[in-house]
């Protein structure tokens, strides 16, 4: 009786440490919870507000996010097996006024029927090795999905900087053929004039001419680039074709000498790999399912009241 009175604290205490996280975890989600907006027509971002701006939109994360609450909740549900289950019964029978009339010894005796009722309770705690091993299974899970949620997050971050790297890159490109075009054009006058006044022959005119529209069908094209980049940015921000997306920053901002420094002055920690921390967690699950195994094989202390 003193064991399952010890384990029967243990469950308490490890109880209230979980609630507390799962308050904690609650409130975290809450916090990140918001009514559906309009899309905006307009929407202005930086490199950081894009990718803020993805992570709250993208479905997938909030289906990653909503897996973590159930990683939560089935762990309850392992605790809860082994806190104390109380059953109640109440039955009652009401013979309505009847009497009944029985002959004894010559004589009529009337007997009535009185009203019955019976209160139970039952209360009954069971704790096994499994079931403490099945809550720190579930808390690998926690952690397992907690760092998926993580890895999400930080692919969804690198997939918006490269869609917003190559919007910023062909719009450049886009920029230095439209900036030739004009060149070209003004060559193309000059060498038109130069024709009409017999100063040169029309034969080079027409060679610009064609240089010309080469680059126009070209600047067409890379405009088609830059359409196509554009929406496939707005399909990870999670917003309509119909808004205007505006870069407000650039490509020198953007792939700035102090972030590329920044990057090279970190020292690489495996322990800070998320690939590397699933590992782990995988291996601690595979070492619980040994534990869990092990307690198959012993016996569960079960202790029972009834009250009537």
């Amino acid at each position: 009786m003193r064991k399952a009175i010890l384990f029967f604290a243990a469950m308490l205490v490890m109880s209230s440490a979980v609630m507390a996280e799962d308050h904690v975890m609650a409130a975290t989600h809450g916090s990140k919870k918001s009514a559906d907006e309009a899309a905006p027509k307009v929407l202005s971002v930086s490199l950081k507000e894009a990718q803020d701006y993805a992570i709250k939109q993208n479905r997938s994360l909030k289906n990653a996010s909503l897996a973590v609450q159930e990683a939560y909740a089935q762990r309850w549900q392992t605790i809860a097996a082994m806190l104390p289950q109380v059953d109640g019964s109440y039955s009652y029978s009401n013979y309505l006024g009847y009497s009944a009339t029985l002959s004894m010894m010559g004589a009529d005796v009337n007997i009535n029927m009185p009203n019955v009722g019976a209160l139970g309770a039952t209360a009954t705690i069971g704790i096994n090795g499994q079931g403490i091993v099945g809550v720190l299974l579930n808390n690998v899970a926690i952690k397992m999905k907690k760092i998926a949620l993580e890895k999400s997050e930080n692919e969804l971050r690198s997939s918006v900087m490269s869609a917003y790297v190559s919007v910023l890159a062909l719009q450049s490109i886009t920029g230095l053929l439209d900036s030739s075009l004009v060149n070209i054009q003004d060559l193309e006058q000059m060498t038109q004039n130069a024709v009409n006044v017999g100063a040169a022959e029309q034969t080079s005119a027409d060679q610009i001419r064609v240089r010309v529209n080469t680059l126009k069908n070209n600047i067409n094209a890379q405009k088609r680039n830059v359409e196509l980049a554009t929406n496939s940015l707005k399909v990870l921000l999670d917003v309509p074709v119909e808004t205007e997306l505006v870069l407000t920053e650039n490509m020198d901002e953007v792939l700035s000498p102090e972030r590329v420094l920044d990057l090279l002055s970190q020292n690489f920690a495996i322990e800070n790999n998320l690939n590397y921390q699933l590992l782990q967690q995988q291996v601690e699950l595979a070492k619980r399912n040994v534990h869990m195994a092990g307690w198959a094989r012993t016996k569960s202390i079960t202790a029972k009241e009834v009250c009537v």
